[in-house]
């Protein structure tokens, strides 16, 4: 096989069906309707299209894919002029494996990326894919995310700034994930997500402490029942110090651990901004588990 590698470009909807045939053939085991999240994840973020590199074997056949995701802007000021995105869906079929595609596909984005100005690559890799990030694709590596359970009556939601800037319209496109529903709380003005797993139903915290706009654009998602506040512990993720009062998740009980990670576009801006990002919040609401 000599896969040929397509142009960068941005998502289109005649693209989907290969995407998401090539998704379930390369992640057979994991129970994802990629023919319903694919239209949400890569067409409707209200941040842009996603954008991708496509590989496709001499019948045509799409076999490699590497697709990020453009984020809202970093809450910091001092970092305005970057274009963020998130590193989201890569996949090699199997029958092109070990013939450098995952390599080749991200550096076409990275190329295509660095040329629309300073851009940064944030992510989230599993204990199998952090090497490969890091070693190979120049990615920095920002530490294992926190996750925790915290009791249902649990209010105090301290802790460092948010990366991303909260933007209303964002928010209210990712409680539009398709697949298990979606409450607010509002006595600590949260966003979650309930995920049943294995007979029960986990309250996955994307983000508490939503600003007012950011709240008004969730009217629509029904509220928080007051038995789950009563008795649901919820689930929380992010980077940095955790708020306290959790009880944290053993390792060996996550399907893996999962790190943070970053890439600078160009690079030679890399340090200041990895310090920065070091000292905040990244959390559920910022990429793609729940």
């Amino acid at each position: 096989m000599n896969p040929t590698l397509a142009p960068v470009q941005s998502a289109v909807a005649e693209d989907l069906p290969a995407t998401a045939d090539l998704l379930h053939g390369t992640f057979a085991n994991e129970r994802r309707q990629w023919d319903l999240e694919l239209p949400w994840q890569y067409l409707r973020n209200p941040c842009g299209p996603a954008i991708y590199s496509n590989a496709h074997d001499e019948q045509g056949r799409l076999v490699g894919h590497y697709a990020v995701l453009p984020l809202p802007r970093l809450a910091n000021p001092k970092f305005e002029k970057f274009q963020v995105y998130l590193s989201l869906n890569t996949a090699v079929h199997p029958d092109a494996q070990g013939k450098g595609l995952f390599k080749t596909t991200a550096r076409a984005v990275y190329d295509h990326l660095e040329q629309r100005g300073p851009s940064i690559v944030l992510g989230v890799a599993n204990a199998a894919s952090v090497n490969g990030f890091i070693g190979s694709l120049g990615f920095y590596s920002l530490g294992k995310l926190s996750l925790a359970f915290y009791p249902p009556w649990f209010r105090s939601w301290t802790g460092p700034e948010r990366t991303l800037s909260a933007d209303p319209a964002y928010v209210a496109w990712r409680a539009a994930r398709p697949g298990a529903p979606f409450v607010r709380d509002a006595t600590t003005r949260s966003l979650i997500r309930v995920v049943p797993h294995k007979g029960v139903s986990v309250q996955g915290l994307l983000t508490p402490g939503l600003s007012e706009d950011a709240w008004q654009a969730l009217r629509d998602i029904p509220v928080r029942s007051r038995r789950s506040r009563l008795f649901d512990p919820v689930l929380y993720a992010c980077s940095g110090p955790a708020p306290a009062g959790g009880v944290p998740v053993p390792d060996r009980f996550r399907p893996s651990p999962l790190h943070y990670i970053c890439r600078v576009l160009p690079d030679k801006s890399a340090a200041p901004l990895v310090n920065s990002l070091h000292q905040s919040r990244f959390e559920f609401l910022d990429f793609d588990v729940l």
